[in-house]
């Protein structure tokens, strides 16, 4: 009895934890609902079929042969399935195993979409009021995106610039086109500090010191990534990953104008 007791607070921590991940399902009932399956679906691909936009085209990723010769700057390579390579836009296999996700980013740039455009404009960035931050005075100061430009109170600076027609959406959007890198990284590590980390993905600039040589950097995770890579996962199964990659990306870019 003492052990079919332990087997269920298990199973029930282990539920508990599902829909912790899963905002309040679990795996089982996601599977019955219909929400997720790992068996192929016919309707699984993509069908986009657009040049990759400029700020995630092959170019911008950085290329690490220089790297591999100090503890802290290492070369992510994998071993998969009798595959190797390396984590990187010039191989590939990987390569090719992105195209999803950034067809979807492409697609996303694209279309102008109203929150992007608004991150593009600083002046859409408004304080918000220290009491409602939740994570008290830590960090930086927060700010909310107003897409109505039209705003009562503007900070002196931004009422100026807006005063005399500055076009703060070109402005950035020239910045990244000039000045954006993408690069794959690890998870468990800030690519930036070199300390411990945790993260999908991660945004700073590089050389600030110089502004003329000064980098946006963008980094994504390669422990995202292999999923990609493994021959014997479904195409819904990596339809998944390449959404979370893509989600990432997105997600990065948005906050490439402000990084940490």
């Amino acid at each position: 009895m003492a052990a079919f007791q332990a087997l269920y607070e298990l199973v029930e921590e282990d539920r508990d934890f599902q829909r912790i991940v899963f905002q309040g399902l679990t795996t089982d009932e996601k599977i019955k609902f219909g929400v997720h399956t790992t068996e192929e679906l016919d309707f699984v691909g993509y069908d986009l079929g657009l040049p990759l936009h400029d700020l995630v085209a092959r170019k911008r990723w950085v290329t690490p042969i220089s790297r591999g010769f100090a503890p802290d700057e290492p070369r992510y390579l994998y071993n998969l399935f009798g595959r190797r390579g390396e984590y990187c836009a010039d191989d590939e296999f990987l390569w090719a195993a992105l195209q999803p996700a950034l067809q979807l980013v492409s697609h996303v740039l694209s279309i102008n979409h109203p929150f992007w455009l608004a991150a593009l404009d600083v002046m859409s960035r408004v304080p918000v009021d220290p009491s409602r931050n939740r994570y008290g005075a830590v960090g930086d100061p927060m700010v909310a995106i107003w897409r109505d430009l039209a705003q009562p109170t503007l900070p002196n600076e931004r009422a100026f610039f807006q005063s005399i027609g500055f076009d703060a959406r070109r402005a950035a959007a020239h910045f990244l086109q000039e000045r954006l890198v993408l690069d794959i990284a690890c998870s468990f590590r800030d690519p930036f500090s070199k300390a411990p980390s945790s993260h999908w993905g991660m945004t700073g600039y590089e050389h600030y010191e110089d502004p003329r040589r000064r980098t946006v950097a963008v980094h994504i995770s390669a422990d995202m990534l292999w999923p990609l890579l493994v021959p014997t996962f479904t195409q819904a199964e990596k339809a998944s990953v390449s959404l979370m990659v893509a989600s990432t990306l997105l997600h990065e870019l948005s906050v490439g104008f402000f990084p940490s």
